[in-house]
C-alpha cells in the first residue's frame, strides 16, 4: 500500500513536507513533489486524535486515544 494500510484521517502541511495520521496510527511525513516517505513516527498504542509538527523539525506533538499528549522524533 502508499504511504498508509489504512485511511488517512488527518493532513497538515508543515516545515515543507505534506504531514498524514492514518487508522494505522501511524504518522509520516511526504515530499510534497515526489510523495517520497521522509519521516516517520512508530504506531502509536492507540487512534492519534491529535498531531502537530513542531517548530524545531525533530520532533512532533502526538495524541492518542486515552493518553496525555507527548512529544515524539524522529532521526
Amino acid at each position: 500500500a502508499f504511504a498508509h494500510d489504512k485511511p488517512i484521517r488527518k493532513l497538515a502541511i508543515a516545515d515543507g513536507l505534506v504531514w498524514t495520521v492514518a487508522d494505522d496510527r501511524t504518522v509520516k511525513a511526504f515530499d510534497p513533489l515526489t510523495l517520497a516517505e521522509k519521516r516517520a513516527l512508530p504506531p502509536a498504542s492507540d487512534d492519534v486524535l491529535a498531531f502537530a509538527p513542531l517548530p524545531d523539525g525533530k520532533r512532533a506533538a502526538v495524541g492518542p486515544a486515552g493518553k496525555l499528549l507527548a512529544t515524539a522524533g524522529w532521526n
